[in-house]
C-alpha cells in the first residue's frame, strides 16, 4: 500500500513539473514570420544593390537554353538523337523551340543527320547547338 502512494506521488509531481512546459502557443509563427520578413527585406536591398542590371528578368536566348541542356545531357541526347528519339531529343527540341507538328520530323533529321550534329566524339555542346541550326535550317524546319 505505501508502493502505490509513493507511485501515485511521484506521478503528481510529473504531472506539475511536465504540464507547464506545454503550453499552448497562441501565434506559433508571429515571432519567426517576424524576423524572417526583416530578413527578406534585408537580404533583398543586399542582392539588389550588388547585382547587375535593374532587376528586370533577363531573357534567355534559346540557343544558350539549348547549350545548357546539351551540355547537361550529352550522353543521353546523343543516344537519343543517333535513333531519332527519345525524351532527352524531345526536350532538346523544346529547348530549340521546335514546332509541335514538325517534332517528328525533326526527329528523323536528328537521326539522319547525326554525323553532320555529332561531328566527332568530342563535338561539344556549342558545336551540337549550332551544327543542328544548320541541319534545321537546310531542312526548313
Amino acid at each position: 500500500m505505501r508502493i502505490k502512494q509513493i507511485y501515485t506521488v511521484i506521478a503528481a509531481l510529473l504531472a506539475v513539473l511536465i504540464l507547464p512546459s506545454c503550453a499552448v502557443t497562441t501565434a506559433p509563427t508571429e515571432a519567426s514570420s517576424k524576423t524572417t520578413g526583416k530578413t527578406t527585406k534585408a537580404s533583398t536591398a543586399f542582392t539588389s544593390s550588388t547585382s547587375t542590371g535593374d532587376g528586370e528578368k533577363e531573357e534567355v536566348s534559346p540557343d544558350v537554353k539549348a547549350e545548357e541542356f546539351a551540355r547537361s545531357n550529352s550522353s543521353q541526347l546523343r543516344s537519343d538523337m543517333a535513333v531519332g528519339g527519345g525524351e532527352y531529343v524531345a526536350a532538346f527540341a523544346a529547348t530549340l523551340n521546335i514546332n509541335d507538328a514538325k517534332k517528328d520530323q525533326f526527329y528523323a533529321l536528328a537521326k539522319t543527320n547525326f554525323d553532320q550534329i555529332f561531328v566527332s566524339s568530342n563535338t561539344n555542346a556549342k558545336e551540337v547547338v549550332s551544327n543542328t541550326r544548320k541541319v534545321i535550317d537546310v531542312a526548313g524546319i
